[in-house]
């Protein structure tokens, strides 16, 4: 975001400062996020 906030881009300025946080995750976005990680893993040859 940093990046994004530094471009020359007005748009990409703009996009950047809006707040996409939504707090905590809840369980099923930690769910997701493992899965997604550990498919990533696989991928590049680590088996968990």
């Amino acid at each position: 975001r940093m990046m994004l906030r530094l471009s020359g881009d007005r748009k990409m300025r703009n996009w950047a400062k809006i707040d996409n946080g939504k707090g905590q995750p809840d369980d099923s976005r930690i769910m997701k996020a493992r899965e997604f990680a550990k498919e990533v893993l696989e991928k590049v040859g680590h088996k968990g």
